[in-house]
């Protein structure tokens, strides 16, 4: 038996990156330092990008 999975659309841009440490360490530079792409398993995703 195959499950079919409905995954959320996500709006990656809707969101903002910070620009302070939420831990108030006065850190300020945040970078985006990887993307991966994950294989799943599903009949209509073969992959997946994490950020």
């Amino acid at each position: 038996m195959r499950l079919k999975l409905i995954l959320p659309v996500v709006e990656v841009e809707k969101y903002k990156h910070p620009t302070e440490c939420p831990y108030e360490c006065g850190g300020k530079e945040y970078i985006l330092h990887q993307t991966v792409t994950k294989k799943v398993c599903d009949i209509t995703h073969e992959e997946v990008e994490a950020r």
